[in-house]
């Protein structure tokens, strides 16, 4: 995977993590095992990006 592929990826992650924090506030308490299970896959994201980038 080309640098310039990646770097863009972590560009739609981050708008990705920033609507997923938008709906879990917007569900507020309604969605607690949803909210941890969006947060956890978003997390898993981050950690399989780092180890692509390294």
């Amino acid at each position: 995977i080309e640098l310039a592929s990646l770097r863009e990826r972590k560009s739609a992650m981050l708008a990705l993590n920033v609507s997923a924090h938008r709906l879990i506030t917007d569900l507020g308490t309604a969605a607690t095992s949803v909210s941890v299970s969006l947060k956890d896959a978003v997390a898993d994201l981050y950690r399989a990006w780092d180890e692509t980038f390294q």
